[in-house]
């Protein structure tokens, strides 16, 4: 019936590990679109050298999608990264705040004066915010505003062609070179 409450220790490993495996699937994902990429790559290219216009057009909108899907997901492992780093910097921050307030409270057993009582208060206001923003920046990590990682829309696609074109001319010269370099 009751919930067994979770230490603070255990949920930090529980977060650490739902951001390990959801930079893994991201991880995953990019490698998936450029082994996709590099086939529909190769379909284009076969197309245009067969002369099928339908097939060529088909396959470079797959690319397209696959193109926008990729810098999609390395949008949201950058993101992912940056929240975490960000989480540390307010972890690393908190840490100095409350090093500052054990020197305050060595100052105040020494000197019981009003200044370093007005010190300790914005010390602790201070405190209190690095904790708030700590914990909003572990909210925001918390898996269920990943959950979309995997269902992100296949069917979203931005203009790539200029990329594609470059992408095919490559390959059209590296082949045209190794059928130079095989003749010699």
């Amino acid at each position: 019936m009751f919930k067994k409450k979770i230490s603070n220790e255990e949920l930090t490993e529980i977060r650490e590990k739902k951001y390990r495996e959801t930079s893994y699937k991201l991880k995953n994902i990019i490698a998936h679109m450029d082994d996709k990429k590099d086939d529909l790559l190769s379909k284009v290219i076969e197309a245009r050298r067969k002369g099928l216009a339908k097939q060529e057009k088909d396959a470079r909108s797959l690319l397209k999608k696959c193109l926008a899907t990729k810098k999609q997901v390395e949008g949201m492992l950058m993101t992912l990264e940056l929240a975490v780093e960000s989480r540390d910097l307010a972890s690393t921050s908190q840490s100095f705040m409350e090093s500052i307030g054990d020197l305050s409270k060595e100052i105040q057993v020494s000197n019981k004066k009003t200044n370093v009582k007005k010190t300790r208060k914005q010390y602790l206001k201070a405190l209190y915010a690095s904790k708030l923003q700590t914990n909003k920046i572990d909210e925001f990590l918390s898996l269920g505003d990943y959950d979309s990682v995997l269902s992100f829309d296949d069917n979203k696609g931005m203009e790539f062609d200029d990329e594609i074109n470059s992408m095919i001319e490559d390959a059209e010269a590296n082949v045209n070179f190794q059928g130079i370099k095989n003749k010699f």
